[in-house]
């Protein structure tokens, strides 16, 4: 990655992470367009996207279709299942939430911050109302 752009130090660790998420993110795309209508390895390989070459395309139906892959299909929509209180903040980080709704300096607390993230969309004006009462 260096050879062919400059990134300052400090940068580089958030660009990996960035990175990694972009491709993981774009391999479960794939997996969601082409698993599902595909269900053989040849099939798979032969209506692969033409910007995947053969060999790495093979490499990722391989990964697919093992019993490792599904294995861990299986836990990740177990573990889906079993969650009582899905998260619900958005696509804003945690910190930057507490910014936001810092009253005159003094940031929500974490049970705060978990009751507007992990509630009902429809609470959240209910919970903003009871953190403004704090500053009063």
């Amino acid at each position: 990655m260096r050879k062919k752009f400059s990134i300052p130090k400090r940068g580089e660790a958030w660009i990996l992470k960035s990175l990694e998420k972009k491709w993981k993110d774009y391999k479960c795309d794939l997996k969601a367009e082409y698993a599902q209508k595909y269900k053989t390895k040849d099939t798979l390989l032969k209506n692969r996207p033409s910007r995947i070459p053969r060999d790495q395309g093979s490499g990722l139906v391989s990964y697919w279709l093992s019993d490792k892959a599904k294995r861990r299909t299986q836990a990740n929509r177990n573990n889906r299942a079993k969650q009582m209180r899905p998260h619900k903040g958005g696509f804003k980080s945690i910190a930057t939430l507490m910014n936001e709704l810092a009253v005159n300096g003094i940031e929500p607390t974490r049970a705060e911050i978990f009751l507007l993230t992990h509630k009902n969309v429809r609470m959240v004006g209910h919970w903003m109302m009871i953190l403004s009462r704090r500053s009063k």
